[in-house]
């Protein structure tokens, strides 16, 4: 299994996981008016946003299973349960299921380094909380977090 794919089923694995911390429960959808007031968001964007992360995490299992390129778009929408026009509605193609999974990745990695990482902490410590955070965000730790050697 190659590095991609390795990925890719690695979040497919974790997609309970990811679906729990990125789906916003109904009654914390906001959004905020101009006058800064915050109020619920409508049935219609909440019935979007998980019609949109079923889509998501079937794909993530059917790319983990099968592979990127024997997954089709039909195969998304049939699992997640939608029509193919749904899935268009969301995503403009394919590869941009793989940039969400990328920024997700991201966001949690940032996430994870900003709560790992003290203030103003020197650098060796800074580069083992990395370290840490690293080892956390992949999930795994066979071949040890990243080393960094302290300064000087």
């Amino acid at each position: 299994m190659d590095a991609g794919a390795h990925l890719l089923h690695s979040a497919a694995t974790h997609v309970s996981v990811l679906l729990l911390m990125s789906r916003v429960q109904e009654e914390e959808m906001e959004t905020s008016t101009p006058e800064g007031k915050v109020q619920p968001l409508g049935r219609r964007e909440r019935n979007k946003i998980k019609i949109k992360e079923r889509l998501y995490a079937a794909a993530l299992e059917l790319f983990a299973e099968r592979g990127y390129e024997q997954t089709s778009v039909d195969e998304i929408a049939e699992r997640a349960d939608v029509a193919r026009g749904t899935f268009f509605n969301h995503f403009q193609r394919k590869e941009d299921l793989i940039s969400t999974w990328g920024e997700r990745r991201r966001e949690r990695l940032v996430a994870v380094m900003a709560d790992a990482l003290p203030s103003g902490s020197a650098p060796p410590t800074a580069c083992a909380a990395v370290s840490r955070s690293w080892a956390v965000s992949t999930r795994k730790n066979t071949s040890g977090p990243p080393r960094c050697s302290p300064p000087g």
